[in-house]
């Protein structure tokens, strides 16, 4: 919970759609603009755009966890989930420093 809200927190609340089955696989995340939710993936990605060497880490870790955990969701997470949340520190750390904003008009 590095984010400092509880789960059930409006702030991190989306809708998410899935693909019916026997669809090309897709995954459709709706987020209400300037809540946490919509800011936290905007800053992850731009700081792994910037940062080579945490961009290559994260590959590599969503890629032993998936393969590690194919058919266990709830370990996958329990890993992946708190590496997230530090990233997003770094992340936070570096969009300050940058004077980062979210553009509303580029998403």
């Amino acid at each position: 919970m590095l984010t400092g809200l509880d789960s059930s927190s409006p702030d991190l609340q989306k809708k998410i759609f899935r693909q019916k089955p026997g669809q090309r696989r897709t995954h459709i995340h709706i987020r209400e603009e300037n809540r946490l939710n919509q800011i936290y993936p905007l800053v992850f990605r731009d700081y792994l755009r910037f940062d080579s060497l945490t961009r290559l880490a994260y590959a590599e870790i969503k890629k032993e966890l998936a393969s590690r955990f194919a058919d266990d969701v709830e370990a996958y997470y329990a890993i992946k989930d708190p590496y997230m949340d530090t990233v997003y520190q770094a992340a936070q750390l570096w969009a300050k420093s940058r004077n980062w904003q979210v553009d509303n008009d580029f998403i």
